[in-house]
Formats: C-alpha cells, structure tokens, sequence
C-alpha cells in the first residue's frame, strides 16, 4: 500500500511541476498511468486506502475523467468510513453525477445523503449538503424546484448563524437565488441578493468580506440580466470593478498563492457574469487578469476567445487564446460547441485545431 501511495504522489508531482512550467507540453500519460495504477489498485483491493483514494481522485479530475469519479466515490462508499470521510464521498458522487446530467440518480442520492445527515451531522453541515447549484439544477431539470426550495427554507431557518458556518450560509443563498431565477421569479432571486448583501454586513471586520461582496454583485449581474436592465448591470460593474481595484491594491507584493488565486477567482467572477450578461467588452480586462493570476483553468480562456471574436473577430488573437486554454484543457480540447459566439466558425480547421491540444 505505500508503494502504491509512494508511486501515485511521485506521478502527480511530476505532473504538476510540469503543469506549473508549461502546460502545453506536460506529459499527460503520466495522469493515464497513475489512473492505471488506481484502477487495479481498486481491483484487488477490499479496503481502499483514504490517501490513495484522495491522489486517485486528483487524477481523475486533472484527466477529465468524470465517470472515473463516480466510480470511485461509489466504491469508497461500500466500505465503513469516517463521518468526515463518508460525507466528503457522498458529495463528491452526487457533484460529478449532476456534472454528467445524470440528474435521476444526483437527485435520489442527494435525498438519502440529506436523511442520513441530519441523523449524523451537525444542523449547519445540512447547508454544505445542499449548497451547489450544479447539483440544485439537477432537481430543476427533474421538475422538483419548488421542493428544492422548500428544503431551502427549511435548513436556513433552523441553523443558527455564526461566523463559523457564514460562508456556507452565502453559498446556500446565492444557490437559492439560482433556483428562483430557473423558476422565471427574478424578484424573488433579487430578495435573496439582498439577503447576500445583508451577511456581507454581518462583520465589517470580516476578512473575506470583499471576496463575497464581489460574488454577491456578480450574481446580481446575472439576476438583473433576466430583467434586461442593461443600465442597472453597467452600475453594478462599475462597483465591482472599484472594489476589485481596491482589493488588489492593499494586497502585499509579492502575494502568496492562496491571494493570488482567491484574487483570480473574484476577477472571473465578475468577469464571467458580464461575459453571460452579453456585456463583452467590459468581461475582456477582467478574463485576462484572471488568466494572469489563475492560468490553468480552462473555461477562462474559452470566455476571453468567444468575447473577443464576438467584439473584433480578430482571427490571431483569438485562437492564440484558444490554444492556451486548450493547453491547460482536462479533456484535451475546448468546447466551441458550448459558445453560441462561435457558431460560425464550428467547421473552421482552423479553430478546431486551436481548441485541441
């Protein structure tokens, strides 16, 4: 077992360095050969190690392998485990399942996670359970919204609230605000803006305070989307942009990784809610400070190469984008397909050949 364990963390290491020095030529056979490893691991394995199911969901996820996921999580979960683990499995299965749309099971499986958390897990763990708004659109998708909803109303109003459980809190409106909106009720997603807007205040103190404000205004970008009021969404971008500019600003130099990417992070979030409100041209600066700060996530890049094409149709520019972010690519290319800005452009060889890597 710790040869395996041993040989797994040096597979990753290696990659990693190699992610981290250049992405478009890192030996993804090393990803190939570490799942490999894994799965034969698991073969002759009756009790699987928690450190070398942890390395093999690493593996997983930098590979792109969704489904190698769930079948991992689905066979950690066959054998006794700690709460914390047992609770880590399950949400990790249920997440990968709604990312695959396999929506049925997601949402049978969150309902039995739920029932066995609120036998075994403290009140303010049942936010964690149900917070993500991947897995809440699966009950969307499955005509179980308002039940969604319900629970909602049910869990927040039976937790009580401390600093300790506020960022779950956040992540549990801001999914809510989600689920309305997918209702076609944008007031009533807008009412939960507020609400955001209101645990931002709970302590100005706060260290995270500026991070979940831009998240609060990055949705409300999106809420007020739904209602078209272009006007509204060019204030709220302002706002972002000023506190943006401020954060950064009175972040020491050289920042440590965790600022820088958390810094990443706010730069896309709003980013990518002007991206999706159409507001191209204002999305383009923030992308690519994203990129600067957090440069190996893929979906980032596809952004900045639709807003681009779609404001100059500048056919250098875009596909050197593109082949960046195919470089950093999980499943080894860009998804045109998902971005109606390239729907010209579907057949061009040329653009098929910079989104692969």
């Amino acid at each position: 077992m710790e040869q395996i364990n041993q040989a797994l963390s040096d597979l990753l290491t290696r990659f990693k360095v190699q992610m981290k020095t250049d992405p478009a030529t890192a030996d993804r056979s090393l990803l190939q050969a570490g799942i490999q490893m894994l799965q034969e691991y698991v073969q002759i394995s009756t009790i699987l190690d928690s450190e070398i199911v942890h390395l093999g969901y690493t593996f997983c996820y930098w590979a792109g392998d969704r489904q190698g996921i769930v079948d991992l999580m689905t066979r950690y979960l066959a054998q006794p485990l700690s709460l914390q683990e047992e609770a880590w499995a399950c949400w990790e299965q249920i997440d990968y399942l709604a990312a695959l749309r396999q929506c049925e099971m997601a949402v049978g499986r969150q309902k039995e996670v739920l029932e066995w958390a609120k036998n075994y897990l403290p009140k303010d763990r049942l936010l964690w359970v149900m917070y993500d708004s991947t897995q809440a659109l699966c009950w969307h998708e499955m005509g179980q919204g308002k039940e969604w909803l319900q629970i909602f109303e049910e869990i927040m109003s039976s937790v009580v609230s401390t600093p300790e459980n506020r960022e779950d809190r956040f992540q549990y409106l801001r999914t809510a605000a989600v689920m309305w909106n997918a209702q076609r009720e944008t007031q009533e997603a807008l009412k939960l803006v507020d609400r955001m807007h209101q645990l931002c205040n709970e302590e100005t103190g706060w260290e995270s305070r500026a991070a979940f404000k831009l998240k609060t205004y990055a949705y409300a970008i999106t809420a007020w989307d739904h209602l078209k009021e272009t006007e509204k969404i060019a204030d709220i971008g302002r706002q972002a942009r000023t506190l943006l500019e401020e954060m950064e600003r009175i972040l020491p130099d050289p920042m440590t990784p965790l600022q820088q990417h958390d810094l990443g992070i706010a730069y896309d979030d709003i980013g990518s809610s002007l991206f999706f409100a159409g507001c191209y041209e204002s999305s383009i600066p923030l992308e690519r400070r994203a990129i600067e700060l957090v440069p190996l996530y893929e979906w980032i890049y596809l952004r900045l190469a639709a807003a681009t094409w779609a404001t100059s149709h500048n056919r250098t520019e875009t596909l050197s984008i593109l082949k960046q972010g195919a470089a950093v690519s999980h499943s080894g290319r860009l998804k045109l397909e998902t971005r109606p800005e390239f729907t010209a452009v579907l057949e061009d060889k040329e653009f098929l050949k910079a989104a692969e890597r």
